[in-house]
């Protein structure tokens, strides 16, 4: 047997259940992912997921663009893409789902504070007031 995995996995969930299981792991990814759709969806159009429907939304990662993504939006999603970078954030560019640019994702795992996805939300209240 991979015994590190056994172990890792074991250490893992005892972590968890330090901190409340799965009910409080559950609560907290609804309530992450839920400010991060809730500042999509009340953008105005100006950010759009490509998943509209809440039952089928992840709550792990939220994939959105800006407005269509192409064109003058197609610059706007690198220079998201470039700023995210240079703050240090890992992972933020997603595969283009279909348009010309790459997509944006925030991946939001266990570990991740509630905090730091409200850093996140006001980054995109920045950069939508600075680029509408």
């Amino acid at each position: 047997p991979v015994t590190f995995s056994v172990w890792l996995g074991k250490l893992t969930c005892e972590w968890m259940l330090e901190r409340g299981g799965l009910p409080a792991f559950e609560d907290l990814a609804i309530r992450r992912s839920s400010l991060l759709y809730d500042t999509i969806d009340n953008s105005n159009g100006f950010y759009n997921t490509f998943v509209t429907d809440p039952l089928y939304r992840s709550r792990m990662q939220v994939v959105f663009t800006i407005r269509d993504g192409m064109g003058k939006n197609e610059a706007l999603v690198s220079k998201f893409l470039e700023e995210t970078d240079a703050m240090g954030w890992l992972d933020v560019r997603s595969h283009p789902l279909g348009i010309p640019s790459d997509a944006i994702r925030i991946t939001m795992y266990n570990p991740q504070p509630m905090e730091a996805i409200e850093v996140v939300r006001e980054f995109l209240h920045d950069f939508q007031r600075r680029h509408e």
